[in-house]
């Protein structure tokens, strides 16, 4: 995305019109795909997954962590920002990544509500894969379709464990990041696409998430990430007309 036009233009609301489209036409896509999934693909691939073991695999979990890391990381930041604001201006190096932390933190409060709001329950157990004991963890509640045959979704019952897949959260934070940093750096596209696409394969194939659970976190996710981005093209246009 370029932000250096200095003079107001066609092109100016270029990405508030894109995160409209992704709002209109992303729900016309992403409503009957997400449901194809759900009646036809979920369950299937969940089962064939666990068959042949794919699901064993647990350093492939390690992708499910990134998130988790970075959201007291953007807490920390966002909180420092404001401090540091009482004593002088931030730069707009700064300004981004304040952004960037804020498009976190408040995709992971959208992503809470609709987990709440559809309440459907896990592909399998979500924490402590192959634990001999997992009754002794705090996850018992998860065990959903691979360990009890249990699927359904039960509305508004999400701030339960057991009824929080749906949207898959993992899926919505680490777009909400990646979408910003690749308008702040553009040559670091190719290798957050590719490691945006590993990721979301291994929520799938460690059977974390259903593929249904990961459509709607793409959608979800990619508006949590273009909002921030249209914030600071208008924030650069803005600066640049002042300086």
């Amino acid at each position: 995305m370029n932000y250096s036009t200095a003079t107001a233009g066609p092109t100016d609301h270029l990405a508030w019109r894109n995160v409209f489209r992704i709002m209109v036409w992303g729900l016309l896509i992403t409503v009957p795909l997400s449901l194809a999934c759900i009646l036809w693909v979920d369950r299937p691939l969940a089962v064939w997954i666990h068959l042949h073991g794919l699901d064993t695999h647990l350093w492939m979990r390690s992708f499910l962590d990134v998130p988790i890391v970075l959201t007291p990381v953007a807490m920390i930041y966002a909180i420092v920002y404001v401090l540091r604001r009482s004593s002088r201006p931030a730069s707009r190096g700064e300004s981004e990544w304040f952004v960037v932390s804020l498009s976190l933190l408040v995709a992971l409060e959208v992503k809470s509500v609709l987990k709440l709001a559809f309440g459907r329950t896990w592909p399998r157990e979500v924490m402590n894969v192959g634990a001999p004991q997992s009754r002794a963890y705090d996850c018992i509640a998860s065990h959903g379709f691979i360990n009890d045959g249990i699927h359904t979704f039960n509305a508004f019952q999400g701030a339960d464990k057991q009824y929080s897949a749906f949207p898959s959260g993992s899926t919505v934070a680490l777009l909400a990041v990646v979408i910003p940093l690749m308008a702040m750096y553009p040559r670091w596209r190719l290798p957050l696409i590719v490691f945006s696409v590993i990721s979301l394969l291994f929520f799938v194939m460690t059977n974390t998430h259903f593929v249904g659970d990961v459509v709607a976190g793409i959608y979800v996710g990619l508006i949590c990430g273009y909002v921030p981005v249209a914030m600071l093209g208008d924030a650069r246009r803005k600066a640049h007309a002042h300086g």
